[in-house]
């Protein structure tokens, strides 16, 4: 395996998104390429530095949003009601 196919296919290790036959190819090119290992330990370290980073909206952000949305779907448009008044 070429270091332009492993590094297309870090994020999706990092991820653990790829098959067991491709990750394991990938573990045995990582055993003998420093540049590869090197690429991978830097999205790790940005994968766990961007799960600080990202603030989860509080739950009552969102308390009747839905219900909101709703309210305003089900409201008649300025030519829907102007043509129920006709």
């Amino acid at each position: 395996m070429i270091c332009a196919y492993i590094l297309r296919k870090l994020a999706l290790y990092v991820s653990d998104d790829l098959t067991p036959r491709i990750s394991g190819r990938l573990i045995k090119h990582l055993e003998h390429c420093k540049a590869c290992r090197l690429e991978l330990k830097m999205l790790q370290a940005f994968q766990s530095n961007l799960g600080q980073w990202v603030t989860p909206l509080p739950s009552k952000t969102l308390d009747g949003f839905t219900d909101e949305v709703m309210q305003h779907i089900a409201r008649p448009t300025a030519i829907e009601f102007l043509y129920w008044r006709l």
